[in-house]
Formats: structure tokens, C-alpha cells, sequence
């Protein structure tokens, strides 16, 4: 597979960005995940995956089915909740629904993962709607924003939130305007048969700024009706 338009998008992303990546049912969420790996890989950079509520089994699961190899074995991974361990698991913090226990207890465990790693590394965060399905009020919902919203412009990484787009916006508060609001750049994923478009919706690169580019992977992409 040929990631180089999805590098050159990545590569323009700066230390302390928060990158909100939308997706549509589709398989673009799995494609995502094999190239932050392969990328990673490539070029010497560090990746730590947060795995919310086993998406992360979820996704290689499907790489699987779809004949793809991802060699995740040595990727860092901070889990919380779920029991399918997937990667090299780092840190466990259990599901609570008070989001200020999770938080305190990410916090705690995160930190002391960041501080082994040195220099910037990426983040790609897995299963955060999860999360939010699982807010009981407003309040949740907004203490877990405040909580992303405190990462923006933390140099240590470049962090990506991915998203379906679609169980974003039926939650029953706005979460997903929200986190566009706080997030630096925002990337809709649109899938087509072999690959998926990529629109620049939010960028403080004005150069990519409403731009639209194609980032084929030669099949894989089998957009749901």
C-alpha cells in the first residue's frame, strides 16, 4: 500500500495539534489504524494508541479478516476498560462511569508512560465515542471535552482523535461540535470503493484549508449502504 498523500497531510501537522479524523461506517477507521502503524514505522517516530472499550480488537480483527497484516505487536497501547488486550498493553485503567475517576486515573497513568518516551510522539486515540455514549448528562459530556481541550498545545505529541461521524452527532448533546471546536485541524474521511477522500475542514495551515485530496489504497474501503 502507497501512503504517501496521507504522510504529506500528517507531516504538516505540528507538535501540540489536536487532529480530529471523521469517519462514515465504512472500513476507512481500520485503514487509519495500518497506516499511523506502518507511518510510525517508517519514519522512526514513536505511536502510542489510546484503546477505549476494545476498539482496537476491533479494527485488527477486521484487518484480519480482510487479509491485511499489521504488526502492532510493540505498539505502546494505554487501554481503558474492555478485556481484549491488543498491542503492548502499557497501562490498564479501568472503565468507571464518572468521568472524573477516569480522568484522574488516565491522568495518573498516561504521565508516567509520556515521560519514558522522550522527544514528540503520535497519539491516535480509538474508541472516544465510546466514551461519550456512555455520559450520563451534559456535565459528562462536558468534562470529558475540558479533558481533551486540556491537551491542545501539549508538545510531547500530535494527537489524532478518530471519530465516526455519524454516532457523534446522534448522541443527545453536541459532542461533536464541540470537539471541532477545540481540535487545530479537522480531516473528514469520505470512503469510496478503493480508497478514501480526505477534506481539509480546519487547518491553521491555510494552504491545506478546504483543500481535497485522494488517498487510494487499491481496495479495501467497502463503503456500508
Amino acid at each position: 500500500m502507497q501512503w504517501d498523500r496521507a504522510a504529506a497531510i500528517i507531516e504538516n501537522i505540528l507538535p501540540g495539534e489536536t487532529v480530529l479524523l471523521e469517519t462514515r461506517p465504512s472500513y476507512t477507521p481500520e485503514f487509519v489504524l495500518k497506516f499511523f502503524v506502518d507511518y510510525s514505522k517508517t519514519v522512526g517516530k514513536a505511536l502510542v494508541i489510546d484503546d477505549n472499550l476494545d476498539a482496537l480488537h476491533v479494527l485488527v480483527t477486521h484487518l484480519e479478516k480482510l487479509g491485511v497484516e499489521i504488526g502492532i505487536e510493540d505498539v505502546p497501547v494505554i487501554k481503558t476498560g474492555g478485556r481484549k488486550e491488543v498491542g503492548r498493553v502499557m497501562a490498564h485503567i479501568p472503565f468507571h462511569p464518572d468521568p472524573r475517576v477516569y480522568i484522574r486515573n488516565y491522568r495518573t497513568a498516561a504521565e508516567e508512560l509520556y515521560e519514558g518516551l522522550g522527544g514528540d510522539f503520535i497519539n491516535l486515540v480509538l474508541g472516544l465515542d465510546h466514551l461519550f455514549l456512555h455520559a450520563r448528562s451534559p456535565r459528562d459530556s462536558y468534562s470529558l471535552i475540558l479533558f481533551l481541550q486540556d491537551h491542545v498545545g501539549d508538545r510531547r505529541r500530535r494527537s489524532f482523535y478518530l471519530t465516526n461521524r455519524e454516532t457523534m452527532k446522534a448522541l443527545p448533546f453536541r459532542v461533536l461540535h464541540e470537539l471541532e471546536r477545540i481540535s487545530t485541524t479537522v480531516l473528514d474521511l469520505v470512503p469510496y470503493a478503493t480508497g478514501v477522500n480526505v477534506e481539509v475542514l480546519k487547518s491553521p495551515n491555510l494552504s491545506l484549508l478546504g483543500s481535497t485530496m485522494t488517498v487510494d489504497v487499491g481496495g479495501g474501503f467497502l463503503e456500508r449502504n
